[in-house]
């Protein structure tokens, strides 16, 4: 996980896991447990609601000593966590030692499980921390002791809550289909895209065939809708929403992960004849796609790969949605009524496409995940081309 990624995971897990909390007198009722059997019965109860929601997913607990632990978080961002709660016996607890030596289990996020209500002054220098959550007693007491369910799970189709953006709304269709709507397509598509990637809080896995559509120079699209009839008016809006597209897509990477994976030969093939729907690419348009390439690379979330395996169907995960994509750019145009995209809204769905995701990135090569490899490798497949066409 990166280090950006850290306040948005605090702000994700609050919103999984908030609960009423509990009155003042059911709080000494945790003060007797054993803070070994408090971490148990936690991350037990985060099991449980990862069957309520599928956007959080635990794993792989560690007790280490007394009072903590570690467990791996798979979602809604994978990383590893540390769990600490202050342990009866221990009357010196230091809270900045334990902090300080969780580093030594490669943890990057802490859960800190505080059952004394007098020790509030040690919340309020925790909550400072960007990568610290503390749940204090009467919060913990509703958790560990009256097994409380979390607001997201009581919340239906409400939206009262201050949490609710990042909690899977109710679908009424698990299936549904967009279709292209005309000239304007490219317009609506970008301005559907930028407005979906705005409102989406969590990593986004893409298995394509193609380089990253925001890799696309503009002036590409534009050349494109003037050359089949569109006016200024038309393109101004285009460029405006290729502007917003790219704003979100930065405003995304900057919060959370994107791995994009792409099937090689498929790219050998595009460099081979460089096409943006019928109208050929020229030799500087993907010389400049190469160059917005190098540029997405330098974000320390974003992960590119190259895979020998075929991806005969290209996908993208934004769970709980896949999204399946049509390859409109091999089309001969956009038309009216065809088919662009089938979302596929089921969490059980979501994670099998999850699953073929992460069983093919295990079998790529270390140097295909490497940007420096990539971008060679990728300028070096154009100029081969370049040398086979001429």
């Amino acid at each position: 996980m990166k280090i950006q990624t850290t306040k948005n995971l605090k702000d994700l897990i609050v919103a999984f896991i908030s609960t009423p909390q509990s009155d003042d007198a059911l709080v000494n009722s945790i003060v007797t447990k054993e803070a070994k059997e408090i971490i148990e019965t936690f991350y037990n109860w985060l099991r449980k609601i990862s069957r309520i929601n599928s956007r959080i997913l635990v794993d792989d607990l560690e007790i280490l000593n007394d009072h903590f632990a570690t467990f791996t978080l798979l979602k809604p961002i994978k990383t590893k966590v540390g769990v600490i709660c202050r342990s009866v016996q221990d009357q010196d607890f230091d809270i900045e030692k334990i902090i300080n030596s969780v580093a030594q289990y490669n943890t990057e996020f802490i859960l800190y499980l505080s059952r004394d209500h007098r020790k509030e002054n040690e919340l309020v220098e925790v909550l400072k921390k960007e990568n610290i959550l503390p749940i204090n007693a009467n919060w913990l007491t509703s958790i560990v002791i009256e097994n409380s369910q979390p607001f997201f799970a009581q919340l239906g189709e409400s939206n009262n809550f201050e949490w609710t953006p990042y909690i899977s709304e109710k679908t009424k269709d698990i299936i549904s289909v967009k279709t292209s709507k005309g000239i304007l397509d490219e317009s609506d598509e970008l301005s559907d895209r930028s407005s979906i990637l705005k409102n989406y809080k969590g990593d986004i896995l893409l298995a394509t065939s193609f380089l990253p559509s925001i890799t696309l120079p503009v002036s590409v699209i534009t050349r494109y809708y003037r050359n089949i009839g569109n006016n200024e008016e038309n393109i101004l809006k285009i460029i405006a929403g290729r502007e917003k597209e790219i704003e979100n897509w930065k405003r995304h990477i900057n919060n959370y992960n994107r791995y994009d994976m792409i099937h090689i030969e498929s790219l050998n093939q595009y460099f081979s004849n460089p096409k943006y729907f019928e109208m050929e690419l020229t030799e500087d348009e993907i010389r400049e796609q190469i160059f917005n390439l190098s540029t997405i690379l330098r974000y320390d979330n974003y992960t590119l790969c190259l895979t020998s395996e075929s991806i005969d169907l290209s996908y993208e995960i934004r769970n709980p949605n896949v999204l399946i994509r049509t390859n409109t750019r091999n089309k001969s145009k956009s038309a009216v009524e065809r088919i662009s995209d089938i979302k596929i809204s089921d969490p059980v769905v979501c994670d099998k496409f999850e699953k073929e995701f992460w069983d093919t990135y295990k079998l790529i090569p270390e140097k295909n995940k490497s940007n420096a490899y990539i971008l060679e490798y990728i300028k070096d497949s154009y100029d081969y081309a370049l040398k086979v066409i001429s």
